[in-house]
Order: structure tokens, then C-alpha cells, then sequence
């Protein structure tokens, strides 16, 4: 991207009402898998010495 095009960029973004652009949160997400809570019960970097 060009100076000129993110000059440009940042000109139209701060007229945007950024709050109503993005419209209604009907409800929170939750994630299916903890991918934390997976890794470090299987283990993770402890489980193979050699990599961790």
C-alpha cells in the first residue's frame, strides 16, 4: 500500500461512526475447544523432550 493510499485511508476512517458500523451483538461467542486448556492437558512441549 502506498503512502498516499494509507494517508487517504486514515482520512475517510476517522470520519466513520465506528459504533454503529459494526451493528448489534446478538449474543457472546463462546469457543468450542480451549485450546490452552487442550494443549497443556495433552502434554504439550513436555511431552516430547527432545523438542521441548
Amino acid at each position: 500500500m502506498s503512502a498516499d493510499a494509507l494517508a487517504a485511508w486514515g482520512q475517510i476512517r476517522n470520519q466513520i461512526d465506528w459504533t454503529s458500523a459494526a451493528g448489534e451483538v446478538p449474543a457472546r461467542v463462546e469457543p468450542i475447544v480451549d485450546g490452552l486448556a487442550t494443549w497443556c492437558g495433552e502434554g504439550g512441549r513436555s511431552a516430547e523432550l527432545a523438542r521441548g
